[in-house]
């Protein structure tokens, strides 16, 4: 490739124009790590040296990083010496060993890359009898003639892993002239040049966090500033803090995260804020949602955040990131839609106050290198004007395929015009429309659940409920997105059998249990209750969500095609209008739900450690779920209450706040009840000077009144 057109020259450029500016700043805790152009570039070619000694050109090496710079540099290390980097989510205790496994039975790695901290980890997981290096330990150059190999535009970069996929997962085959050309898309869309200044806590194994904000910056040659996912699910304000501090002019995420700083963020962090600089403050991969900006918008007004900074975008890790988004400083551009028509596919504007209307985020101009085709994904032809159908793209950012998956490389990526036989072209799986230039997001035609910004696919949620409910078998169980005030959120349909039918119908016949429940004799409303709470842990636990609603629908009637499978679109309609035949029902903030084991007292006199922890999360529970919970028996698992991983995280840090035990949000999901819980913050208690602390709090506790911190007791 000619020099700067991919982005190994792009670093190569920077090192001899600006050597000493700094590229990346990343913060933990009271401590950074910087690296300057000249530094990253000298450590980048140390380690791919390195690396050619333990695999060869075209061979593939598994990423597992926690989050610091380690990672960008192995990820570059791996480009210098022609090696195909697989970015992957780093294993943690009792979790994610499915998917590292299935990820590294499909891509078939040489070589593992981690730190020596996570070590431990990878060999627990399973990962032990691949090569593996820990890149922090490589203090020295690898010496030697090293030969770097030739890079050419057809050079296969990294694998990108659909994310959520545990039992089939797909690598996307990124090659450095897809990386190039949609970096230029990005830098031309966002308008980004050498005085911008990007903030980012995306993970860097996912599409948008290692596109966007760590090789957009190194691509263009500006700074970035970076920090770690659970920071800012721990205190939303530092995300804000951070864009203050360093006055970023870009910055994003998924629409989740703009809801939880309004949600989180209080009056008097705000007054430390100012967010003037933002200039592009964009939101993509998951549905954007009207109401989110303008309660973002309502709230920080305030402290210099205009309307005109959100920049509304859409892309895939198929296209390898960027697809459409902006134009700069416009604001989002909004669409009233007829609903009724949209499940036609049809297009009817509306007045914005008709109470059909559906309030459509535009996703920005299409960039100038992308061909967007509507088709009708049923006969594959063109849309007429006023229709809505199916996303295709056509660009050099589209990706090749997928990692040695021929037929659904095919079926994705080949996709040709019946009338005309153009193409080939990507089927994105997303519904939409054109206008004036601009695309539209109305929906989803794939079965792909986003929550949070990730993608879980519903065919393995679907295992899991059947590895824990003994009756549920393949084809009976459907997971499915059905949106919600606080945003897309996850639920369940399932087929009843017999047994759980005479269960309803027995609690039915007795007033639901109601009055039974007010005196703890909860009979078999509390088993159906405990059953939905043991699927809300398996499912937790496995993908750190919580779930919404599940249905149980009478046998027979569940929907299926004529061959057997799972119509989960169909499911999710029934859901949605109450049309299937419900035996039960249950959603997470209107439910009288009773954990497993029931309401019992079974509280621990004179131990209020133990109170404590209860009263914070059920406090938890009551405001972030609007669950009408009480009480918890004090063995319940914390994960049966619909604790996701946001949840967990703040879970973790109000317990930390209150006891001064540093709580990480993984140990939600090690010590499970609030019974192993506080015996753990009593063990690492005694252990430290905290233990005074946590004894002064409890008294705190004992007497009703606030925390020191402000915190009080929700008895």
């Amino acid at each position: 490739m000619a020099f700067g057109d991919n982005i190994l020259d792009r670093l190569r450029r920077h090192v001899q124009n600006q050597p000493d500016q700094l590229v990346y700043r990343f913060l933990q805790d009271d401590q950074e790590d910087t690296r300057t152009f000249r530094q990253l570039d000298q450590r980048v070619r140390d380690l791919a040296a390195r690396f050619q000694q333990h695999a060869a050109f075209g061979d593939r090496a598994l990423l597992l990083y926690p989050p610091g710079l380690e990672f960008i540099e192995a990820f570059l290390g791996c480009l210098f010496a022609g090696i195909i980097a697989v970015p992957a989510y780093p294993p943690r205790k009792n979790r994610n060993a499915d998917r590292l496994e299935a990820i590294i039975n499909d891509a078939r790695p040489r070589l593992i890359l981690t730190t020596r901290h996570s070590i431990p980890g990878v060999e627990a997981a399973g990962a032990s009898v691949i090569d593996t290096l820990a890149t922090d330990d490589i203090q020295t150059p690898a010496g030697g003639g090293c030969s770097f190999p030739a890079i050419d535009a057809e050079t296969i970069a990294f694998l990108q892993y659909t994310s959520g996929s545990t039992g089939t997962p797909k690598g996307v085959m990124v090659t450095h002239a897809n990386l190039t050309t949609n970096e230029k898309a990005i830098a031309s869309s966002f308008r980004h040049t050498r005085d911008c200044m990007v903030v980012g806590w995306l993970p860097a194994f996912h599409d948008m966090g290692l596109i966007g904000n760590l090789l957009q910056p190194l691509f263009v040659g500006f700074p970035a500033v970076l920090f770690s996912p659970v920071r800012f699910l721990q205190k939303p304000v530092r995300w804000l803090e951070a864009i203050t501090q360093y006055r970023a002019t870009t910055s994003g995420a998924p629409n989740f995260a703009y809801d939880h700083c309004v949600r989180s963020i209080t009056e008097e962090q705000k007054k430390g804020l100012d967010l003037s600089s933002w200039r592009i403050a964009y939101n993509g991969a998951e549905p954007i949602r009207k109401e989110t900006l303008d309660r973002f918008v309502a709230a920080f007004a305030c402290c210099g955040f205009r309307i005109q900074a959100f920049f509304p975008c859409y892309g895939l890790a198929e296209s390898t990131l960027f697809v459409s988004g902006g134009p700069p400083e416009r604001g989002p551009s909004r669409l009233s839609i007829c609903g009724p028509s949209l499940e036609e596919h049809r297009l009817a504007l509306v007045s914005p106050e008709s109470p059909k209307a559906r309030h459509i985020i535009s996703s920005g101009t299409i960039a100038d290198e992308m061909q967007v085709v509507v088709v009708d994904p049923k006969n594959c032809s063109p849309c007429l004007p006023g229709k809505v159908g199916e996303i295709w793209l056509s660009s050099a950012s589209v990706a090749h395929g997928y990692w040695d998956r021929p037929e659904e490389t095919r079926e994705s990526f080949r996709a040709r015009l019946a009338d005309t036989g153009a193409g080939p072209y990507l089927r994105t799986g997303d519904m939409g429309f054109v206008k004036d230039g601009e695309l539209f997001i109305t929906g989803r035609l794939k079965d792909l659940v986003i929550i949070h910004g990730r993608n879980l696919y519903p065919q393995d949620i679907e295992e899991v409920v059947q590895r824990v409910v003994s009756f549920v078998k393949a084809n009976t169980v459907a997971a499915v997105s059905m949106e919600a005030e606080s945003g897309e959120q996850l639920a369940l349909v399932i087929e009843a059998d017999r047994s759980l039918v005479q269960m309803a119908n027995a609690a039915n016949e007795r007033g639901a249990a109601s009055a039974d429940k007010a005196n703890g004799n909860n009979g078999t409303a509390a088993e159906l209750d405990a059953l939905i709470g043991k699927i809300q842990e398996a499912v937790s636990a496995e993908f750190e969500v919580a779930l919404h609603a599940v249905a149980f629908v009478r046998p027979g009637r569940f929907p299926r095609t004529s061959s057997g499978k799972v119509q989960r679109q169909a499911c999710l309609l029934g859901l949605l209008k109450g049309s299937l035949d419900f035996v039960h029902s249950w959603q997470a903030n209107g439910s009288s739900f009773v954990p497993p084991g029931g309401q019992g007292h079974h509280f621990h006199q004179g131990r209020d450690l133990y109170r404590l922890i209860h009263d914070r999360i059920v406090h938890w529970l009551r405001t972030a779920l609007k669950a009408s919970i009480d009480t918890i028996n004090y063995d319940t698992s914390i994960l049966s209450l619909g604790v996701g991983s946001v949840g967990a995280v703040s879970i973790a840090l109000d317990v930390e706040s209150v006891t001064g035990v540093k709580i990480e949000p993984d140990l939600l999901y090690e010590y499970r009840t609030i019974n192993r819980l506080a015996q753990y913050v009593e063990s690492r208690s005694a252990q430290t000077a905290g233990g005074t602390r946590l004894s002064n709090r409890c008294a705190y506790h004992r007497s009703g009144k606030n925390f020191p911190d402000g915190s009080r007791q929700t008895r």
